[in-house]
């Protein structure tokens, strides 16, 4: 009996701090773009849902937490794509690396690793503003902040009220936050992945320099396709693009 294409699910890992709430539309977005495609957003620990666990301080722990939430809904007929935004990345990469039969292909999204300079993977002048916003009593102001900093084209006006009832209904302790960047200040990008890979990066990321995903290109020796005007948070500033290039590199690689 001839069977079709199989179906594709995408598994999502949001950034540093962020929970799954700030995906925003995208994951309908991705999901729509062709028919037999589901989007399903993963909870970090530390934050969201599971802002009340402890983050773990290693890449290798938010794997083996979060994998219990993909084994509860993966569909193993399905092909299987995971992807991951900057800190999403980092635990994307150590995934494919502990447990590579999971995944069929892999999306690192402005992404970076210990191979690339501090200041290179947090910018000063945005980390400074960031610092400032962590202080700042009222989440309207903080979140104006952040979506200043991270986006570059999308509307930050509404961004920013979004992104307010979210922080106000699900606040993320200060703790978390600082647990999650120590484990991505100490994160080693494995070995290349056996899985093909989609590497996308913006040249105008203000948060992490452009040259850490080209670090990581040319470590894995795979292409790094980037967007030319789009900010750090590239799905919320250019969700068409992004879908458009995923759905491009998967009918190259999976042709067969």
């Amino acid at each position: 009996m001839m069977h079709g294409p199989p179906h594709t699910s995408f598994f999502l890992l949001r950034d540093l701090a962020r929970e799954i709430r700030h995906w925003g539309d995208f994951p309908n977005q991705l999901a729509q773009k062709r028919t037999g495609c589901r989007s399903v957003p993963l909870e970090i620990p530390g934050a969201g849902k599971l802002r009340n666990t402890p983050a773990p301080l290693a890449i290798s722990q938010y794997v083996q937490e979060i994998r219990k939430q993909y084994l509860a809904i993966v569909r193993f007929e399905d092909r299987n794509v995971l992807l991951g935004l900057s800190f999403g990345g980092m635990i994307a990469a150590r995934w494919l690396e502990d447990f590579p039969c999971d995944f069929d292909g892999a999306i690192l999204i402005n992404t970076s690793s210990r191979q690339s300079p501090a200041s290179k993977r947090l910018c000063p002048s945005a980390a400074a503003r960031l610092v400032c916003a962590s202080f700042y009593r009222k989440t309207l102001h903080r979140e104006k902040t952040i979506a200043r900093v991270i986006c570059n084209l999308a509307d930050t006006a509404e961004l920013t009220r979004a992104w307010q009832k979210i922080s106000d209904s699900a606040p993320m302790q200060r703790r978390n936050i600082l647990r999650q960047l120590y484990a991505a200040a100490i994160f080693d990008l494995p070995a290349a992945p056996s899985v093909p890979i989609l590497l996308l990066g913006c040249d105008n990321d203000r948060l992490v320099h452009h040259s850490c995903s080209r670090r990581i290109a040319n470590t894995w020796e795979i292409e790094l396709i980037s967007h030319p005007q789009a900010g750090h948070d590239l799905p919320t500033d250019a969700p068409n693009w992004c879908c458009e290039v995923i759905f491009s590199w998967m009918a190259k690689v999976y042709a067969n």
